[in-house]
């Protein structure tokens, strides 16, 4: 199993020669080391160099500064092996770590494996473990592992994992990006299937104050805290889809990292014109009542959400003193007698809270209509391939001549995509193909000139007078010409026979030697750089997926009642203005186990894998109906509930029964009139 092993640089002289001998000095000697010099300056692009002469393993190259994510994502796409592997270059690991990752994989056949870390300070000294080791090996499956991201236990780092290479196709570390590691893991984890987790702690993370994640300057806002909420909201999103059954969990991680944001944010920062920070603060209030009913959320979480709904400004200057436990319990005290003694009775399912002149203001509000309302459900779907075909060549050890494809090209059933150097072969068959020229040439000479001698000797022979024929040998004479000729001819077919099976021969180890489109379809893996070199049979040179594997996916079996398999659906992919509508079919509905497929009645060949679509259902319909936005409706157990604002300017909570369900609005059967305004924000 060859590891490509990744490591971005930039500016870290002190550290890069202990990372990268580290890789180096790996038990597991089937390694490609990738040193992509992120535009230093300090002298760390000479030593990158000097490594890279040191082992012939390693191979480097230099960019322009663009960030971490770009210096990997450089890294991927010259990436040669089966699995993927990234160290940072601050820090090292331990001489056996592939190779524990590289046997967990084939032990049990993963995607992916990963192993355990501890924490070095600068001084040496161990730091408390971030991510806590498993007692002993284990496997875990896509959706335990979410669990654990989402409760902050589990480790997204790609620098303690292997991936199959596989896994990267239409996938990158997105740039610009703080927390890239954990967006992208997420994503890859809908197609990892069960890895292995190992309790080893092999890679060493080494703390510097200058990390980008690790700040000293309490004043210095690194962006880390603002890309932390916003992959808590794409977490929001993937588990609703993908993992319904952690909709708790997700709550409770999108709230501890708006804490953690509203907990580090300068009090400078905590003005009005800061949109981000306002949309924070509001997505507080707006879930609070969900947040307190939440039992993954501590008591001291639930606190910081309402200290923090109430009087934000106040919390985080009392937190910047270093507020302590008395202190907190003693502001939630007085939050509670607030709560209990300024409230207002507002009926039998609302109540009043005052939160303060901020709640009043910044909310975007909707009214309750009336009219024609329609019930549907949502498909979420992928565009993704059923199968990949491996293309290698059947001939032996061979000499890579040519590769004719890159990934991305399209290609055409017959079409030639690389060859091995068959030379030899040509020039042996060009030969064999003259000689079986020549022999069929000769054997129509011969048959011929058989012929016109056997027709010379019969006319020699009417001419004769009778007594002379009864003295002839014209019929000895006929006989041994005919065997002379007879006797050539076939050596000259037997010859032609050889030369039309050497033919064959060499025309079917020169077929051996090149690989040809099996389909139509795309080039998914291409390994351009293998040429020039010797490869086995067994070596995969090509991966390509067919354009009759390529399929919508669903992954949310539940809403597989609703699908028609006669029926022809629309699927919506885009957004807006530069949206595109397709028509789809079911395929092959009685073998959906986990997982719907929808096939495209016309082949779109720009549609690119990854793309992501919607297919809207329609269930029922009313001609008269009450209805709300959907995002105005919020769930508390078996109950729902929408705000509202009273006539003295506080937020209300309203308890309202709900019917249908449709695209954007839900309809309200009871707790509302018509032209009533509800908080949608």
């Amino acid at each position: 199993m060859k590891i490509s092993v990744i490591i971005p640089i930039y500016n870290i002289i002190d550290c890069l020669e202990r990372c990268v001998m580290s890789v180096v000095a790996q038990t597991h000697k089937d390694l490609e080391i990738i040193l992509v010099d992120d535009g230093s300056t300090d002298g760390t692009e000479k030593l990158v160099d000097e490594l890279g002469r040191r082992d012939e393993r390693i191979r480097v190259f230099h960019k322009t500064n663009g960030g971490s994510s770009s210096a990997r994502n450089l890294g991927l796409k010259n990436a040669t092996g089966d699995f993927i592997g990234f160290v940072d270059s601050d820090d090292y690991i331990e001489p056996d770590m592939y190779e524990l990752l590289g046997g967990a994989v084939e032990k049990y056949g993963a995607r992916m494996a990963q192993i355990s870390r501890d924490e070095i300070a600068e001084d040496g000294s161990r730091l408390p473990d971030v991510c806590i080791p498993p007692a002993k090996e284990l496997l875990i499956s896509p959706a335990r592992m979410m669990e654990e991201l989402l409760m902050h236990r589990g480790d997204c780092s790609f620098c303690t994992r292997i991936c199959s290479r596989e896994l990267f196709e239409n996938r990158s570390f997105p740039e610009g990006e703080l927390n890239e590691d954990f967006k992208l893991l997420t994503d890859m984890l809908l197609e990892t299937g069960d890895f292995p987790i190992l309790p080893k702690q092999c890679y060493h993370v080494y703390y510097r104050m200058n990390s980008n994640s690790r700040r000293k300057d309490k004043e210095d806002f690194s962006r880390v805290f603002t890309d932390i909420v916003v992959n808590a909201d794409l977490m929001t999103e993937l588990v609703a889809k993908h993992y319904p059954e952690l909709k708790d969990t997700a709550l409770r991680f999108n709230m501890v990292q708006r804490i953690d944001y509203m907990l580090h944010i300068p009090i400078s920062r905590m003005r009005r014109d800061n949109i981000f920070y306002r949309k924070v603060v509001a997505y507080i209030r707006k879930h609070w009542f969900e947040a307190m009913v939440n039992s993954k959320l501590t008591g001291k979480n639930k606190i910081y959400l309402t200290l923090f709904a109430i009087a934000p400004r106040f919390v985080r200057s009392v937190h910047a003193k270093k507020m302590n436990g008395r202190l907190l319990k003693l502001c939630a005290f007085f939050l509670c007698l607030l709560l209990c003694g300024c409230g207002e009775k507002a009926g039998k399912d609302s109540y009043l809270v005052d939160l303060g002149e901020e709640t009043r203001t910044g909310y975007l509000t909707d009214t309750v209509k009336r009219g024609e309302f329609v019930s549907a459900v949502s498909l979420s779907l992928s565009y993704t391939n059923l199968d990949k075909i491996n293309l290698n060549f059947s001939a032996g050890q061979g000499l890579i001549s040519s590769i004719s494809v890159k990934k991305g090209d399209r290609v055409k059933e017959g079409d030639e995509l690389a060859r091995l150097d068959v030379d030899d072969y040509e020039e042996a068959l060009e030969e064999q193909r003259y000689e079986l020229r020549m022999n069929e040439l000769k054997i129509s000479q011969l048959k011929a000139s058989r012929d016109f001698e056997l027709g010379i000797l019969e006319k020699e022979y009417n001419y004769l007078t009778d007594e002379e024929k009864e003295d002839s040998d014209y019929e000895e004479n006929c006989r041994l010409t005919a065997k002379n000729y007879n006797r050539q001819i076939e050596d000259c077919e037997d010859a032609a026979t050889i030369a039309g099976l050497k033919i064959q021969e060499y025309e079917e180890k020169m077929s051996e030697g090149i690989i040809y489109a099996p389909a139509d379809g795309v080039i998914s893996i291409c390994q351009n750089d293998l040429v020039g070199e010797y490869i086995s049979p067994d070596k995969t040179v090509i991966t390509m997926i067919r354009d009759e594997d390529m399929v919508f996916k669903c992954s949310d079996m539940e809403l597989a009642q609703y699908i028609d398999e006669d029926a022809v659906y629309t699927i919506i992919t885009g957004k807006g203005e530069t949206h595109t509508e397709r028509e789809v079919v079911p395929l092959d509905m009685g073998s959906w186990e986990d997982c719907m497929y929808f096939k495209l009645l016309s082949p779109d060949l720009e549609l690119e894998t990854g793309t992501k679509g919607e297919i809207w259902i329609e269930l029922d319909r009313k001609d008269d109906a009450l209805y709300v936005p959907n995002e105005a409706v919020h769930v508390s157990g078996e109950k729902n509930y929408v705000y509202t604002i009273s006539e003295e300017g506080m937020r209300q909570i309203v308890y309202v029964t709900c019917g249908l369900t449709g695209i954007d609005s839900t309809e309200i059967v009871e707790g509302l009139k018509e032209g009533e305004t509800v908080i949608v924000n």
